[in-house]
């Protein structure tokens, strides 16, 4: 089965340490001068971070900046609460994903105006991007059912959230 050899390499490359369920973002009441800018910050500072605990990260600054680059070019939003931070880059060896929840919404200027609820973020070398180009359909595909949204917001530990892709992706 295509799909099953497709989630036992993705397996790989997603750790329970690189997944971030029910974050909320901290904004000080006080702070009349929050940005949209202040808000990527955190969450690519965070998506590093989180990228990282997998290992083979080249320089977590340089990762940092190609996300705050990529996002200026074209936005990670797909829509619907969704936002999918992808880069082919050098500071990494081979595929690496990172998922962070946050059903209270994060405003991150998605251009259907709705906060984001879920982070799958992904890099990959640009020199092997087969499994890069996989990931991106299938997740296109499992977000095609509106109901995965709600049951990926729901899950409440990071290994129940590796089971639910295995079981979509087998």
């Amino acid at each position: 089965n295509l799909k099953y050899c497709f989630f036992m390499q993705i397996s790989k490359h997603l750790k329970e340490s690189s997944i971030l369920l029910n974050y909320r973002l901290e904004i000080p009441e006080d702070d009349d001068k929050w940005t949209l800018k202040k808000t990527r910050d955190i969450l690519f500072r965070e998506i590093v971070d989180r990228l990282e605990t997998i290992g083979n990260i080249g320089n977590k600054t340089k990762l940092f900046n190609e996300f705050i680059e990529r996002e200026k070019k074209d936005s990670c939003c797909i829509g619907e609460h969704i936002a999918l931070p992808h880069l082919r880059t050098l500071q990494c060896k081979d595929l690496q994903i990172c998922i962070i929840t946050a059903p209270e919404g994060i405003d991150f200027g998605a251009f259907d105006q709705q906060p984001v609820k879920l982070f799958f973020a992904f890099i990959a070398p640009p020199y092997d991007d087969s499994l890069y180009r996989t990931l991106y359909k299938n997740l296109t595909s499992l977000f095609e059912n509106p109901d995965s949204l709600n049951t990926l917001l729901a899950i409440e530990k990071p290994g129940e959230m590796i089971r639910f892709l295995k079981q979509e992706f087998t």
